[in-house]
């Protein structure tokens, strides 16, 4: 079948890699793997999210996933920053240990070159070895083996962005024949991989992070020439100094600061620029006006999300006067930068006295005047949290990297009845199941009648997760 079909054969001989690393001479059927457990491409974990997240925000240190895609998309050897974590959730060191099995075992469509079966089921048990590890000895492994984690990261984006992402790959693949460029780097990698026999683990992952190492300078060139490289924009500031704060707190200057026309942010010092368009500002105005300019900026919405609230705008406005009041928020810019909380859960006061052309509203905590902003078709970012329209009920909300429902009007699941066995109508539930929800990482109650729990449960003792218990009770049936 490899000669006729290797994409369907490959994923079949596979799935026995970790029975023979177990015991090459009787290999096990228990640990011989489904067929859609196997590894194989579309197995490997989806690290988009990530990705969007990073290019949106131009942060690539507030993960260990994107430190580890800044080479590829920032072109440099390593994006230092004291920010990274010395600590990350198992999802996030899971996913990049798994990538090891694409870069080692080439699980890619356009991969040629493989080891031979006994090297791959060495593959497949060092890095299970890696995955049931505990957290303290992944964190070390990624940080000594930085090298070979870079190739393997380099190589999943090489060829997920084409596949999957074509928003992304138009963003950061400057030519259509990047794919086959980098996966010809990789795969001179592997190549050199299968050379090695050493017999310790440990000096055997040291080997190839050795070897990564000294191919990475070819691969870094591969990247600049094949990708376009990601501007360095300025970052939201962690902390805003006193001075600013007071500084903003004037209201004349906060007039001069809104009538000023707003450049571009281009690097990290604009302090030159801002002389030119008023010279009469002080430093540390001009200091000022670039923090205010870094923590805050107003970015358009793509024209198919505009075209949805112009949609429910129209159904849900009778009148100018309630169509701006739905495209239109009040917030307190001073507060906003001054404190961490979310600016839609500022407080304001309606000032009566004040004559009918004036800023009647108030910010209840500084009494300043409020700033009326339309977020219709635009997104609102005050340092690291964006805020935008719902199109879905057109209400202020933060954006958490994806424009879906937002929490008011996402519809409440319904919760789970106990009463009730899960694979039948019976409702003499005999026995409530505590199983593993891979997904979320978190034990789900399944109750089950009798008769399936004879079947499934209290005639074997498999540790089942939600698929595997509902496929069987689905297949006993």
């Amino acid at each position: 079948m490899m000669a006729a079909d290797p994409v369907l054969a490959r994923p079949q001989i596979d799935a026995h890699l970790l029975a023979y690393y177990v015991s090459s001479s009787k290999p096990s059927k228990l640990l011989v793997l489904r067929r859609e457990d196997t590894y194989h491409y579309h197995n490997l974990p989806d690290l988009t999210r990530f990705l969007r997240e990073s290019v949106a925000a131009s942060n690539w240190s507030g993960s260990l996933v994107a430190m580890f895609m800044a080479p590829f998309c920032l072109q440099v050897k390593r994006h230092v920053n004291r920010r990274i974590p010395t600590q990350a959730p198992t999802t996030h060191r899971c996913a990049l240990i798994n990538l090891l099995h694409g870069l080692l075992l080439g699980l890619y469509p356009f991969n040629l070159q493989h080891a031979t079966f006994s090297q791959r089921a060495r593959v497949a048990g060092q890095v299970r070895a890696l995955l049931c590890s505990d957290a303290d000895k992944q964190m070390t492994f990624l940080f000594r083996h930085e090298a070979l984690m870079v190739f393997a990261m380099a190589e999943y984006l090489a060829n997920v962005l084409p596949d999957f992402c074509p928003v992304e790959c138009h963003l950061l693949v400057r030519t259509p024949q990047a794919r086959c460029s980098l996966n010809q780097v990789c795969e001179t990698f592997r190549i050199a991989a299968m050379n090695l026999n050493n017999e310790s683990p440990v000096e055997w992952w040291s080997e190839l992070n050795t070897m990564a190492g000294r191919q990475l300078p070819i691969l870094l060139r591969h990247l600049k020439t094949c990708n376009f490289k990601l501007g360095h924009t300025s970052m939201p500031c962690q902390r805003i100094p006193s001075f600013i704060t007071a500084t903003l707190a004037r209201e004349d200057f906060m007039e001069i600061l809104m009538t000023m026309p707003l450049m571009p942010v281009t690097s990290y010092n604009m302090i030159a620029q801002i002389r030119l368009v008023n010279p009469s500002l002080s430093f540390v105005e001009l200091q000022t006006v670039e923090c205010f300019w870094n923590n805050i900026a107003i970015y358009p919405m793509p024209n198919v999300i505009l075209d949805m609230q112009k949609a429910l705008l129209f159904t849900k406005g009778s009148c100018s006067h309630t169509q701006d009041a739905f495209v239109h928020v009040y917030i307190c810019l001073p507060c906003a930068l001054g404190t961490k909380n979310s600016a839609l859960t500022q407080k304001f006061a309606f000032h009566c006295l004040l004559k009918p052309n004036a800023k009647n509203i108030l910010c209840s905590q500084c009494s300043r005047p409020a700033t009326r902003i339309n977020l219709f078709g635009r997104l609102l970012r005050i340092r690291d949290t964006s805020y935008h329209l719902c199109h879905y009920c057109l209400r202020s909300t933060v954006w958490t990297g994806a424009f879906d429902r937002c929490a008011r009007c996402r519809p409440v699941p319904k919760p789970a009845s106990l009463t009730q066995c899960s694979a039948c109508d019976n409702k003499a539930v005999d026995v409530i199941k505590k199983v593993l929800d891979i997904e979320h990482l978190r034990l789900v109650p399944i109750p089950v009648c009798g008769r399936h729990a004879k079947r499934c449960i209290m005639s074997q003792s498999t540790v089942y997760d939600v698929k595997m218990l509902v496929r069987d009770l689905h297949q006993r049936d």
